[in-house]
């Protein structure tokens, strides 16, 4: 599977989709229809956009828009962020505060964990087996510049400025 296959996959998942949720489902309702083959291809492509995504001053605008933001829930923010879409995803791999144009007034919802596992819903529905491990590699620290909580507002001002509370 390409990269612009599983781009449009995700597209597909998002249309009438209004959260995590639906589009899960509707992703999973579309992977259901590829053969079990292609559904490990496209599971090995979003585990190696979550990797690529990776990042600290991704993980730096989720913690502000959060409040803080745990190993994990760092790990369901990527999943979410590769469900908004390539265009919104490849933006913010730039510009990591152009993720604001995809929350409506002080929307805290950027973690999606079940949307990671719609292909191994669709692979295990259609073959009655559990899907074959994919290879999820996370480098041993996050990409780019670490932050302390000071920093990551002076980083991401447009951010901390509609998230930030206290100080």
């Amino acid at each position: 599977m390409t990269e612009v296959q599983f781009w449009e996959l995700i597209d597909q998942s998002r249309q009438g989709s209004r959260n995590c949720k639906a589009q899960t489902e509707h992703l999973q309702q579309i992977l259901s229809t590829l053969p079990p083959a292609e559904i490990v291809e496209f599971q090995q492509v979003f585990a190696d956009k979550i990797v690529e995504s990776y990042r600290w001053d991704l993980w730096g605008v989720a913690w502000l828009i959060g409040n803080g933001c745990s190993d994990d829930g760092f790990e369901y923010f990527c999943r979410w962020l590769i469900g908004q879409g390539k265009a919104v995803y490849c933006q913010a791999l730039v510009d990591p505060q152009s993720i604001l144009h995809c929350l409506e007034g002080n929307d805290r919802e950027i973690e999606c964990e079940e949307l990671f596992y719609a292909g191994g819903e669709a692979y295990e529905a259609i073959t009655g087996e559990i899907m074959p491990l994919i290879d999820l590699a996370y480098p041993r620290h996050p990409v780019g510049e670490p932050w302390t909580s000071k920093e990551v507002v002076e980083r991401f001002p447009q951010v901390a400025q509609r998230y930030r509370t206290g100080s």
